[in-house]
């Protein structure tokens, strides 16, 4: 989309195009920052996190059993297992 948009060499063509993508342009620029916040903010917690779920893997079944711990442990879990970093 974008590549397709930078190839146009008339203005009011390009001008044109743009009004036409305007809002995939906009979805493409949300996307893009989230994946940069993400790498620029998040990333390395989330790298803590996994480690620590490895770390904890062998203690599972007592982990999961435990009142407090159970809950955290599985919502680590879900967290990992997500799509994304905000879903």
């Amino acid at each position: 989309m974008v590549k397709r948009l930078l190839g146009i060499t008339d203005g009011f063509k390009f001008i044109e195009q743009f009004n036409l993508l305007k809002k995939d342009l906009e979805d493409l620029a949300d996307d893009y920052q989230e994946v940069s916040h993400f790498y620029g903010h998040q990333k390395a917690a989330w790298d803590k996190l996994r480690k620590a779920r490895d770390r904890f893997q062998k203690n599972r079944l007592e982990l999961e059993r435990h009142a407090t711990a159970g809950p955290a442990y599985k919502r680590m879990q879900e967290i990992l297992a997500a799509s994304s970093p905000t879903a």
